[in-house]
């Protein structure tokens, strides 16, 4: 079984980040105002016939899907859910997927099947009229207005959230989401959705994976985004392009997307990175600091790459999803059982390997991964009823095919973890 590779294009990210800011504890307030909530948009309808028009929603014929759609000022807003017809009805886990760049299309109906039945969970996905995310504060979120990143004034998501859980509340009603498992993924720009959305929704989202992007801060020493994100807001950029560095430099962005403030409620965060990611790989460690100052469970993972063999860059790690399903808990984790059988079989596939290739390690040739993930998914297959479907591989069968290089466990102050120091094209103007 092939795993669902994510989307690896450059971020539109921005940003700065300063030490936590010294203001008013809001640690106490009721989550029901971390985002401000607006009364003007519509409530999202069914979609069920795509129109030609330009921006307009592709609505989903598929078996199981479901698109949702409304307007919000000049545009049309929509997100797809997706429920297995063959799964019982049940609460299982939620994984929102904001993907951007599908630009109110669909992304392919094979992955949310994939994950629905590897996982064992319902499907929501997001997207973008524009193929970009406006994050809050037109990029220029700092220690004096990030108490109004939340406000609907300050992004279009914000409104097109709470459409979203409007639909999401149903979905619970019905008995089809357990409201305590609500979780969002996402990979470079999205992965900053990701953290934006939580911050703001803390009281809806048990947790995010973020993929190839964390957080900007300016104070950690966070190299600019590769649309200048953390040197120049976001409309400097679209005026300017890349010279905004030089025309309109913006020395008040300290966070991005947004400051990853307790809002009364705390979400866990799950990083994973390559050490040599070439476009946000300064965001990494800044992103596990500030969350765990803030109270949020934040684990770190960085991969060490080989770029001889063209492993690492802004990717996920092989194992993406295993990954995932591990970190957040989406299911209970793999037998005893399960993991010794896997492992023995991983082990005996890499001796052999070793044997037949001079010693090399298979990460580091194309052909050795692939043969690597092939045996991985054999030796799971085999183990037959020691691993039940879904279950969440266990940390010695996530390392059996790629152990991280470096990792920052929850609640640890001290993150040492480090990543690349190559400078974006914003960097050198």
């Amino acid at each position: 079984m092939k795993s669902i590779s994510f989307i690896f294009s450059l971020l539109m990210l921005a940003a700065c980040t300063s030490e936590k800011p010294q203001i008013q504890d809001t640690s106490t307030q009721s989550t029901d105002t971390a985002a401000q909530t607006s009364t003007e948009t519509s409530a999202p309808t069914v979609c069920t016939e795509s129109s030609e028009e330009e921006g307009a929603c592709l609505c989903s014929a598929e078996e199981g899907f479901t698109t949702y759609s409304f307007p919000q000022d000049d545009y049309e807003r929509c997100f797809t859910t997706y429920i297995d017809p063959q799964m019982s009805t049940q609460p299982l886990p939620l994984l929102i997927q904001p993907d951007c760049y599908t630009a109110n299309g669909l992304q392919s109906p094979g992955s949310a099947r994939f994950l629905s039945s590897h996982l064992n969970i319902r499907t929501l996905e997001l997207t973008s009229p524009t193929g970009n995310w406006q994050f809050p504060l037109n990029n220029e979120v700092n220690a004096e207005n990030y108490e109004l990143q939340c406000d609907a004034e300050s992004s279009r998501e914000i409104e097109y959230l709470q459409g979203v859980f409007s639909v999401v509340d149903q979905m619970i009603a019905d008995g089809l989401v357990d409201e305590n498992k609500i979780y969002i993924s996402g990979f470079s720009q999205n992965s900053m959705f990701a953290i934006f959305a939580a911050t703001c929704f803390p009281d809806r989202i048990a947790g995010i994976n973020q993929g190839g992007s964390g957080l900007y801060s300016q104070a950690e020493g966070a190299l600019a985004l590769p649309q200048c994100e953390g040197v120049c807001t976001r409309s400097a950029f679209e005026e300017f392009d890349q010279d905004c560095v030089t025309e309109e430099p913006c020395e008040s962005c300290e966070f991005f997307p947004v400051y990853p403030s307790n809002q009364g409620a705390t979400f866990q965060s799950c990083l994973f990175m390559y050490d040599n990611d070439n476009a946000a790989h300064s965001t990494a460690v800044p992103a596990h600091k500030h969350l765990t100052q803030e109270g949020h469970s934040a684990s770190l993972h960085i991969f060490a790459s080989h770029s001889e063999s063209g492993l690492g860059g802004h990717e996920m790690p092989m194992l993406n999803w295993e990954w995932v399903n591990s970190c957040l808990s989406l299911n209970e984790s793999c037998s005893t059982e399960c993991e010794t059988a896997v492992t023995t079989c991983v082990d005996a596939f890499q001796t052999t390997y070793a044997t037949e290739n001079n010693n090399q390690n298979p990460l580091h040739s194309p052909e050795g991964r692939e043969s690597l993930l092939e045996a991985y998914r054999g030796c799971l297959m085999t183990s037959g009823p020691t691993c039940t479907r879904g279950c969440a591989a266990t940390e010695a069968m996530l390392h059996s095919v790629e152990p991280p290089s470096c990792t920052c466990a929850p609640e640890q102050s001290d993150c040492e973890c480090t990543t690349s120091d190559t400078p974006g094209p914003c960097q050198n103007q």
